[in-house]
């Protein structure tokens, strides 16, 4: 099924892919929540499996099985599209870039309600200097993809 990123993807079973999706479109050209999708159909994320009572098995055999049991369990029950450890890889480091940039506006937005770099630092967990230095990142990064686009879009 191909991939709109204009389009609303709907989602089934508590956000996970339709069947027959195109995962290496939604990674090049998806929003936050169709990235969502894709991570969450990875590590369908659900009920795994119960250790016996017994002792039988150890807590790391059951932790080992329960992350291949949910992918299971998700492509059986939600008949969802298979999703390979690499595309969800790469959907995660595209959503992490996404939420970066919706953090640093939003630190642009206290900025401008008066808020002070270490205010700021202590909502985020971090010194004021990390977040000053982390804001000037961020400005060079859409700095350089808006540099990018403009060189794309005149080749």
């Amino acid at each position: 099924m191909a991939y709109d990123p204009d389009e609303n993807l709907e989602v089934i079973d508590g956000g996970f892919l339709p069947p027959g999706m195109d995962v290496d479109a939604i990674i090049a050209h998806g929003h936050e929540d169709a990235l969502a999708a894709v991570w969450l159909t990875y590590f369908g994320y659900g009920p795994g499996p119960v250790l016996p009572d017994d002792n039988s098995a150890s807590l790391a055999d059951g932790v080992a099985s329960a992350d291949k049991y949910r992918r299971e369990r998700i492509l059986r029950e939600a008949k969802s599209t298979p999703v390979e450890p690499l595309q969800a890889l790469a959907a995660s480091a595209r959503l992490i870039e996404e939420l970066l940039h919706f953090r640093a506006e939003i630190i642009d937005d206290a900025r401008s309600d008066g808020k002070t770099w270490a205010e700021i630092g202590a909502a985020l967990g971090m010194s004021a200097q990390a977040v000053v230095d982390h804001r000037r990142y961020q400005s060079e990064l859409t700095r350089e993809r808006k540099q990018a686009r403009r060189q794309n879009s005149s080749s």
